[in-house]
């Protein structure tokens, strides 16, 4: 029985716990990749807005530097008055400028701080030898001749006619100063925030020993807008003047809320696992109980035990297959019942005539003694008494061999039940035991044997005063007549020490019997009774374990 519910169990749980992991685990997987995308959109989102500020912060320095090249006085002006010029320019943009200097196109330069010389590279004069070239950008450069890391802006100059380029306008922004601008742009929950020039050199950066480094790694890389590396959530923005801003969030961090979700949701798994594994374990149970219960009985009967009952509550085919059990063990107990009667009811007519024939011989010796004066009166009483007693109990035997012929009248069972225990009363009085009656007098009469149906209660309540009898405490014996849908009841109890549980099966049984001097053919002879009328002998124990005999008629 433990193979089958442990199979019940494991079938159970099993495809349960496996349709439930596939839910909770299809069910995380859309809300992780839905958060994620959600995060990533909202990184993405708040990097473009500071790439954006970015992008017009260094486009308005450029716009002032185009602003500058295309004056008047720069364009025409001489040497000394543009120094004065740049001069004042510079004042007023000293918080973002470290100087301003005038390149001629032979590399000879001039600045706000007083310096002059050659430039050092031709770059810029390579940079601009297209007429279409508007502006010239670059960092991180070092700023001559203090060697500072700047931002270098340059533009042209073009002569009055704007058909020829004659000198060069470019500025300094020092990288410090570069650097507290993009800060006032960044965002503290990005890791790492990093400026790259298109030849993967990085301008500026939340870590200082990045700055002026040539990375060709995840920042020379052209990716998407989004990439993993290295565990981090890299976001990428391109810059309209070519630069591009990479930045790093711990993917750990940027998750965190999800990961904790996710736990939360393993605990309730492991939670819901083990109430599906209890659920299934009562479930299993359920369906083994009966079929445990089932089976102790086929073992019953196999035994002989022909009385066992299965109890099953259910209803469905279970139930059905136990009421079918049950239905069979009756049949066999009647059919058990019915042999054994028809056996010994035989058995009993020939040996009752038998055993009669000498009796009565000895009777008649016995009243030949009597009248002829000479014998001994005590001895000759004792055998009268013996013959009187052997006859009784040959008439019990002629009375169970008879075949039950019934004569069917209409009787009031209440009227019957008033009139035995009246008689009773007297008897149980002298032994101070106490009959209640609790009989329901509204009951119509119906059709039964009174003769047989009086032998039938009489036995039944002389036996319960017989269980009574010599108890301590209170000696009560309570009779009950009740009448329930089609069924007329009469439940006779005692205060006596109830039937032996492991002899019921035995008691109705003919010639079985526990009283000392007993026949065992008085219960044998109420169920033959009963059984004529279509009446049921139920014998069994109270909850306090008194005895109990109920008899059910049906109407």
């Amino acid at each position: 029985m433990k193979r089958i519910r442990t199979r019940v169990f494991v079938q159970i749980l099993i495809p349960t716990v496996i349709l439930f992991f596939v839910i909770v685990v299809g069910g995380l997987y859309f809300v992780n990749r839905s958060y994620e995308k959600q995060v990533i959109a909202q990184k993405n989102n708040e990097l473009s807005k500071a790439a954006r500020a970015i992008d017009n912060w260094l486009i308005a320095r450029i716009s002032h530097m185009l602003q500058l090249s295309r004056t008047p006085l720069i364009r025409n002006g001489q040497e000394e008055e543009i120094r004065g010029f740049l001069r004042e320019e510079l004042g007023r943009f000293a918080f973002i400028y470290s100087r301003l200097f005038y390149v001629y196109l032979d590399g000879r330069y001039w600045d706000t701080a007083g310096n002059e010389g050659i430039f050092h590279t031709n770059v810029l004069l390579h940079e601009f030898a297209a007429r279409d070239k508007l502006f010239y950008y670059e960092g991180p450069v070092l700023d001559h001749p203090v060697f500072d890391p700047s931002i270098l802006i340059a533009v042209p100059v073009f002569s009055k006619n704007n058909n020829e380029m004659k000198a060069i306008l470019a500025s300094t922004i020092p990288l410090p100063t570069f650097k507290r601008v993009i800060g006032y742009f960044t965002l503290e929950e990005f890791k790492s925030f990093t400026l790259v020039n298109p030849k993967s050199i990085i301008i500026n950066s939340t870590e200082d020993n990045l700055i002026g480094r040539l990375e060709d790694d995840v920042y020379g890389t052209e990716f998407s807008s989004y990439t993993m590396y290295k565990k981090n959530m890299v976001f990428v923005s391109v810059l309209r003047t070519t630069w591009k801003i990479v930045a790093f969030v711990p993917s750990a961090e940027a998750l965190l809320p999800i990961r904790q979700i996710n736990k939360i949701v393993a605990v309730f798994f492991i939670i819901v696992v083990l109430l599906i594994g209890s659920v299934s374990l009562i479930i299993s149970n359920a369906v083994v109980r009966p079929i445990q219960q089932l089976t102790e009985g086929v073992h019953g009967i196999m035994e002989g035990n022909y009385r066992q009952k299965v109890e099953v509550t259910t209803r469905d085919e279970l139930s059905e297959l136990a009421n079918a059990f049950n239905r069979l063990s009756e049949r066999m107990v009647k059919l058990r019942t019915d042999d054994q009667f028809s056996f010994l009811g035989h058995f009993a007519a020939r040996m009752a005539h038998e055993m009669r024939k000498p009796l009565h011989i000895a009777q008649l010796a016995v009243q030949a003694l009597k009248s002829k004066g000479t014998y001994n009166n005590k001895y000759v009483q004792m055998i009268q008494t013996e013959i009187a007693n052997t006859d009784q109990f040959i008439g019990e035997i002629l009375n169970f061999a008879r075949p039950e012929k019934l004569n069917l009248s209409r009787y009031s069972l209440s009227e019957l039940l008033e009139k035995i225990i009246k008689k009773y009363q007297f008897v149980a009085a002298e032994k101070e035991i106490i009959i209640k009656d609790k009989i329901d007098r509204s009951i119509k009469p119906f059709y039964f044997d009174i003769i047989r149906m009086e032998e039938v209660i009489s036995n039944l309540l002389q036996n319960a005063v017989e269980a009574v009898d010599g108890q301590k405490g209170e000696r009560i014996i309570t009779v009950r007549l009740t009448k329930k849908d089609n069924e007329i009841r009469l439940v006779i109890t005692d205060s006596g020490p109830g039937f032996n549980e492991k002899l019921l099966d035995r008691v109705i049984d003919p010639y079985f019997t526990t009283k000392h001097g007993g026949t065992g053919l008085g219960l044998a002879i109420c169920y033959r009774i009963l059984k004529a009328h279509g009446a049921d002998l139920r014998l069994g124990n109270t909850e306090d374990g008194n005895g109990k005999v109920e008899v059910v008629y049906p109407l």
